[in-house]
């Protein structure tokens, strides 16, 4: 017998919530006595009589007598909850691992391990990203640049998951003003700290420290007061790093979140009966402005201003990385966006669909082959104007000399050739 909650991850102020319970009898037999509790958090309210099936609201648990349940067989409930109108967070920067690499970059000091998107385990689904546990002196660094500029309410929020050589290996958590010199934002946790030190050992580039280290048993909320840097724009990293010696599993870290107001909260649901233990679900949700206007954003890898219109995310902020447009041909290459200019390289920059003169290889426009496209050349195709064939300065290939190819001519004057 178990229970599957699902609803929102983000939800607005002054909206309307629904939540959807599915509890599911798997086995051959039938369960008895089966009752669902749902914790309402203090943070919305329950609609009364929202319910699909018969439900009493006593405090803040609503409880759903299922009765008897036979085999093979799958209930689902449904009911809604008011979010406030105030209050809301205020997002300066999120990500949920979901869309490639983003503004974070990867170094390693040490070792030739590396911070990578995993999708093996995560808080969110699917992705996180995972920096190993080798049995090797390994310095692993992931970074976030330019948060900001930052104001005194302004906190930090990620989800982790670490397994680590207790007390010898483990992660750290680094802010920078410049990104040259690094300090330990271990003191300004507030919520799911350091858990340990780590052990004086040479062979460890975080030796004698305060760590995540050992196992976290799953993964959880660290939260960080970054009211030290009001006014600031900041760069934070997570360090991993471990000793020449015994090997753990790594680092997770997942929905990465820097906020002026976090204002969130979890909704569980569990089911109990005569027959199995208490199984349970919960679902995280986000609660944002009540402005906020949902729009589809499109990645922007290539950073050029143009997105792919294969890989969305829809947020009311612009996530970094993404664009609100989708007209993009090409998102590997910033040299291809619509209206771009040739770069002599046999691509189509202006995603028309087409090589064009200022875009090929050959440099069409050079006729005297001096690697300049300039007046010389422009006497030349006036020379043959009006030739009809066998013509050196036809653009065009029509065997023609005309206005269309002057046209093209000045569409590339002035051009260094490749």
């Amino acid at each position: 017998l178990g229970i599957t909650k699902n609803g929102p991850s983000e939800v607005l102020a002054g909206q309307s919530v629904t939540y959807t319970l599915t509890v599911e009898n798997a086995t051959d037999g039938e369960v008895t006595n089966v009752v669902v509790t749902d914790e309402i958090p203090p943070e919305v309210n329950y609609t009364p009589g929202s319910s699909s099936c018969s439900a009493i609201l006593n405090g803040s648990t609503l409880t759903i007598d299922l009765g008897t349940i036979p085999a093979n067989t799958t209930i689902e409930c449904t009911y809604q909850v008011e979010i406030p109108d105030n209050p809301f967070s205020i997002i300066l920067f999120e990500d949920n691992i979901e869309n490639g690499t983003g503004s974070f970059t990867t170094t390693s000091e040490q070792g030739t391990d590396n911070w990578s998107i995993s999708s093996t385990k995560s808080n969110s689904p699917v992705n996180s990203w995972f920096a190993t546990d080798p049995d090797g002196i390994s310095d692993q660094y992931l970074a976030l640049s330019n948060i900001g500029p930052l104001t005194s309410a302004s906190e930090l929020s990620f989800w982790h998951n670490y397994n680590t050589e207790t007390a010898w290996d483990g992660g750290v958590l680094e802010v920078s003003t410049n990104g040259i010199d690094w300090t330990d934002l271990g003191g300004a946790i507030i919520q799911n700290g350091y858990n340990g030190t780590i052990e004086v050992n040479p062979a460890s580039p975080i030796s004698g420290q305060a760590a995540f280290t050992g196992n976290s048993g799953g993964f959880i909320q660290t939260i960080v007061d970054l009211a030290f840097y009001d006014g600031q724009m900041i760069d934070i990293r997570w360090r991993m790093a471990s000793d020449e010696f015994v090997a753990g599993d790594g680092w997770y870290v997942d929905d990465i979140n820097v906020n002026d107001a976090l204002i969130d909260f979890i909704n569980q649901a569990c089911v109990s009966s005569n027959e199995f233990s208490t199984s349970c679900d919960e679902v995280y949700s986000l609660v944002l402005e009540p402005n906020c206007t949902l729009i589809t954003w499109f990645e922007d890898a290539d950073e050029d201003g143009f997105g792919n219109p294969d890989i969305t995310f829809i947020d009311c902020l612009q996530p970094v990385g993404y664009a609100e447009n989708n007209q993009d041909c090409d998102d590997t290459d910033s040299t291809v966006y619509p209206d771009a200019p040739g770069t002599g390289l046999d691509i189509d920059n202006n995603c028309n669909g087409q090589i064009d003169p200022a875009e090929s290889g050959e440099c069409l426009g050079d006729f005297n082959e001096d690697g300049f496209i300039n007046v010389a050349d422009l006497l030349m195709l006036l020379g043959e104007f009006g030739c009809q064939n066998n013509c050196i300065t036809d653009m065009n290939n029509d065997s023609l000399v005309n206005s269309a190819d002057m046209l093209s001519f000045l569409s590339v004057f002035g051009t260094v050739c490749p």
